[in-house]
């Protein structure tokens, strides 16, 4: 969302987003207006929710009047008192928040088109924008919560009106476009627009001996995986491929970049299977030194899978290791088969085969030249079409149609 706001600058762009740590400097330093949205008054909102579930409750028996249609100001009411007998009190209270900074800004109501980067909360808000202001809206979808907020009955039908007002769905891979289509939309609305990588900050450099010092990886043949730690990111089938990769690889090292809950159960399965020598655990690292770890590595790895309602939407980091000539290796769950082309930029894989995973790294590690052809046709096809420019013009074009009609 960042990117797209960054790349759209030149067109008026208004975002608005949460209070944070030094928001005021950075917010400085952008081409597009941010408006921050201060968290005071959330108790006196919460307890004005509960006013409005009960409005929501006396209206819940005329619930199934056409609501989408939005003709009348009799319909709109009962879309705004049902919607906000199914929202729980926070947000609510980031509802009423956002509404009241968004109509300070008169710009935001005469403008062409709101945009929501994720159905719940701020999907509610485009919602009633539409309802307001008859201000058409977009809602980006990018798959985790296809799986979470429709499959809770609370929030099934506000999700799917939400999805139903909106004017175009974009999800981020084919993958999630398929896991909307499921649910009671119209698919006519749903567009695939593939995230992007900013080139100018992922791409090939050499990288200093310093570096190489600091993390260690000097004559060593090292894979890489940058994310949080969770149980789905595959982390673990990794390591347990690893007893498989040493005997015909004795010096390779596995860099882990990242935190999160998972962290000790992997520490203790490296420390059981005794590759203490073979894993090293980086931590958080920041944003800037993601390229350099990318530039390092000869190979990139992140079997994902699904795990409870989490799943890999896309993966944008697959694309920013191709984009700095490396090779990847992903897996065939959610929408890594948009993000990886299997056989041409890496290698998609069951993500808990570990003799596949094990087979693949040993012969991307040992066949210097397949490793950097896979690599140079990732960034080919980075430069080509997943560079952000690229992107934001699709985007721009979705835009272009939406205000003409």
């Amino acid at each position: 969302m960042y990117s797209i706001c960054h790349h759209l600058a030149d067109d008026q762009v208004i975002c608005f987003a949460d209070e944070t740590d030094n928001s005021a400097s950075f917010d400085r330093e952008q081409r597009f207006s941010v408006v921050r949205i201060l968290d005071s008054g959330f108790s006196f909102l919460r307890l004005l929710r509960h006013v409005f579930q009960i409005a929501g409750i006396l209206w819940k028996s005329r619930e199934n009047e056409d609501v989408n249609s939005g003709e009348n100001l009799r319909s709109k009411l009962i879309t705004i008192f049902s919607t906000l007998s199914q929202i729980n009190s926070i947000h609510f209270a980031y509802l009423i928040n956002y509404l009241i900074a968004i109509m300070s800004e008169k710009d935001v109501i005469h403008s062409h088109l709101s945009v929501s980067g994720i159905v719940l909360p701020s999907g509610i808000i485009s919602l009633y924008l539409k309802l307001i202001f008859n201000l058409p809206y977009i809602v980006f979808v990018h798959g985790n919560e296809l799986l979470t907020w429709p499959k809770q009955k609370r929030y099934k039908k506000l999700v799917e009106k939400i999805y139903n007002n909106a004017d175009v769905l974009i999800a981020n891979s084919r993958f999630t476009a398929n896991l909307l289509s499921q649910l009671d939309i119209d698919k006519q609305k749903i567009v695939v627009i593939n995230p992007g990588v900013d080139i100018n900050i992922f791409y090939p450099m050499s990288v200093r001996q310093d570096l190489i010092d600091c993390y260690q990886v000097r004559n060593r043949k090292t894979i890489l995986t940058v994310s949080y730690l969770d149980p789905r990111k595959g982390h673990d089938v990794v390591i347990q491929s690893l007893s498989r990769i040493i005997k015909k690889v004795p010096d390779v090292l596995y860099l882990i970049a990242g935190e999160g809950p998972y962290k000790n159960q992997l520490l203790s399965l490296v420390r059981a299977l005794g590759l203490d020598e073979h894993v090293r655990f980086l931590g958080s690292v920041d944003d800037d030194q993601v390229p350099l770890l990318m530039n390092i590595c000869d190979l990139f790895i992140m079997p994902s899978r699904l795990a409870g309602n989490s799943i890999e939407g896309f993966g944008i980091v697959f694309l920013e290791a191709n984009a700095c000539g490396k090779p990847v290796i992903g897996a065939k769950s959610g929408g890594m088969e948009d993000a990886v082309v299997d056989g041409i930029t890496g290698y998609l894989v069951e993500p808990l085969d570990e003799e596949k995973i094990a087979g693949l790294v040993v012969k991307l590690l040992n066949d210097r030249a397949l490793s950097k052809k896979l690599g140079n046709n990732g960034l080919l096809r980075v430069k080509q079409d997943y560079n952000w420019p690229a992107i934001t013009n699709l985007f721009r074009q979705i835009i272009i149609e939406k205000v003409k009609q």
